[in-house]
């Protein structure tokens, strides 16, 4: 396979698609970087020098030699500057894949914004200028190349308005505001039932139950015996609330185009949205026994099977859905996942490293590097995010991310903190990153440290809830400044009543002031609706402090045996002898 072809993939329903870009190996000897620069003629006083530089071959020849030396940014732009000389296809694709595995989608969007320019026709550079428009958070640009996407695709307008729900799900899943990549198909298409009808379906993955309502009706106008249209009506019907009746059609429709598997395949899929996780069950393996390898019945049947503890059915859907070669990337993740559950450590790591693209691509990595800290090996996981981290800039804060994390979570909080200040050295205004070293800087000791990165937040985006319940809760067990704690958490609690930690903070506060009536009232909250060691530690200290002190010591053995290392109820426990 040519080196650049990876990264064009095309699924299964024909819609070429660009992805992966950050990820993409350029397959040559890595060596050490050799700094190229761009030298002006008048650098030279010899004239020989200026015609050379004046040649697309010579910037051509540059970025070559500039891959080999795995220097794709520099590679880039000595593709940029030949392709500006020559302007052919070919030089404008190699800059743009160049420019994709440095990680700059700007320069990669200028390229292929050309490089479209040279060959109207192809798709690949609209998809690429299509992911630096959202990249951007340029919905409206975005939604123009999509018009031109759904214009050349190879199998005709009408295939490609269909293919949209499996092209954007990803894009649009919970993120109703995103719809608006859809407004100029609106315009174009507005006659074209196939439009309302993928309007519809992407409504539903984004949350927007009313739109979708409206689009499916007008699907119904424009083609009013579509069964498919009559089904998709159901499923509005059920995230309306009407499940019963929404289920009773859907199921109707069913029966009556049995023979329609992506029909069969939205029955079920409803049944697990539901949680009837028994007929899901049932209506996926009545898929397999008509097509055996249908991936997302085997996917969702690897999944269920993993959830139910029945390791050894988990291991077989998702066997048969890697050697289906559809869903690959989410069949050896998960088969990575399972046999890590299984303490068969060296397979795990197998499966993880073969995952390359797709969505649990970061999780994977991060995975790799924890399964070798169990196998004893930290240093080599360590080592093995930091290269990911170099080769991939677009993934590096998620890496970064990651590792701290796996730090802090294995009891090492200095070392994790030092990977948060190394990211942010890098990504300042990364708030995730900043969040998570306040945390691993508290657990350190660091607290000047941990609070400034709190209020740093908060200066940034003053009505963040979580970051001022942590500042809140911050100040109510390292300090004094008990009016202030209340005063963030009853803000974070102002748009988030019901939250359980923000009740356990405001309990917590209500304590450390010996307002026990307040602290009963809150903590008690909380308690029922989160299953968390330190609300239990909380409850339990308030019961001890009340004089009830059985139900403190039940609240604690029942946490105990749940978590029996967590740090705050082991030290709440032995504060009071019952550890």
């Amino acid at each position: 396979m040519d080196r650049y072809e990876a990264a064009f993939r095309v699924n299964i329903s024909g819609w070429p698609r660009y992805a992966g870009f950050a990820l993409l190996p350029l397959l040559w000897a890595c060596a050490p970087g050799t700094q190229f620069r761009d030298r002006s003629p008048a650098a030279s006083p010899r004239p020989v020098s200026d015609l050379v530089e004046q040649s697309p071959t010579y910037w051509a020849l540059a970025g070559e030699w500039l891959l080999r030396e795995d220097s794709p940014a520099e590679a880039a732009r000595a593709y940029a500057r030949a392709a500006t000389l020559a302007d052919e296809v070919e030089l404008l694709q190699r800059g743009t894949q160049a420019a994709l595995a440095a990680g700059d989608l700007t320069l990669a969007a200028e390229l292929a914004n050309r490089w479209q320019q040279q060959d109207p026709a192809a798709l690949p550079p609209l998809q690429i200028q299509f992911t630096a428009a959202l990249t951007a958070g340029d919905l409206a640009a975005a939604g123009r190349v999509l018009v031109q996407l759904v214009a050349v695709h190879p199998e005709g307008e009408a295939e490609a308005l269909l293919d949209l729900p499996a092209v954007l799900a990803e894009e649009v899943r919970d993120r109703p505001e995103r719809l608006a990549l859809l407004d100029p198909l609106a315009q174009q298409y507005a006659g074209w039932a196939e439009f309302h009808y993928a309007d519809a379906r992407l409504a539903l993955m984004a949350g927007d139950v009313d739109r979708a309502q409206r689009s499916v009706a007008r699907t119904r106008e424009l083609a009013p015996n579509w069964y498919q249209a009559q089904a998709l009506a159901a499923q509005v019907q059920i995230r309306q609330g009407k499940t019963e009746a929404g289920l009773a059609q859907l199921r109707a429709v069913v029966r009556k185009h049995g023979e329609d598997q992506a029909l069969r395949l939205d029955e079920a899929r409803v049944l697990l949205q539901l949680g009837r996780l028994e007929e899901a069950t049932q209506s996926f393996e009545a898929i397999l026994k008509t097509t055996p390898d249908q991936p997302e019945a085997l996917y969702a049947l690897g999944l269920l099977k993993m959830q139910d503890g029945d390791d050894a059915a988990a291991l077989d859907y998702l066997s048969r859905l890697a050697a289906s070669g559809n869903r690959s990337m989410d069949a050896y993740y998960y088969l990575g996942i399972l046999e890590r559950r299984r303490g068969r450590l060296q397979n795990a790591l197998q499966w993880f490293s073969q995952v390359s693209g797709g969505s649990h691509v970061i999780q994977a990595q991060l995975l790799i590097a924890e399964t070798l800290g169990d196998l004893g090996r930290m240093e080599a996981g360590r080592a093995h995010l930091a290269q990911l981290r170099e080769r991939n800039p677009s993934l590096a804060p998620g890496l970064y991310q990651g590792e701290g994390e796996w730090l802090y979570r294995a009891g090492m909080p200095d070392q994790a903190a030092a990977v948060f200040t190394e990211a942010l050295n890098r990504y300042p205004d990364n708030r995730d990153l900043r969040y998570w070293r306040s945390l691993a800087a508290e657990q350190a000791g660091n607290l000047e440290l941990a609070e400034a990165d709190l209020r740093t937040l908060i200066a940034s985006k003053p009505e963040d809830a979580v970051v001022l319940n942590a500042l809140g809760y911050f100040l109510a067990v390292h300090t004094d400044r008990l009016q202030e704690a209340e005063d963030l958490v009853r803000r974070a609690l102002a748009s988030d009543p019901d939250n359980p930690a923000m009740l356990d903070s405001l309990g917590w506060v209500y304590f450390r002031q010996g307002d026990l009536d307040a602290a009963d009232r809150y903590l008690v909250q909380a308690y029922e609706q989160l299953t968390d060691p330190e609300v239990a530690a909380h409850l339990g200290e308030l019961r001890w402090r009340q004089g009830r002190r059985g139900e403190a010591r039940e609240i604690w053995r029942k946490a105990r045996a749940a978590f029996p290392d967590h740090p705050v109820l082991r030290q709440t426990m032995r504060r009071y002898g019952e550890e």
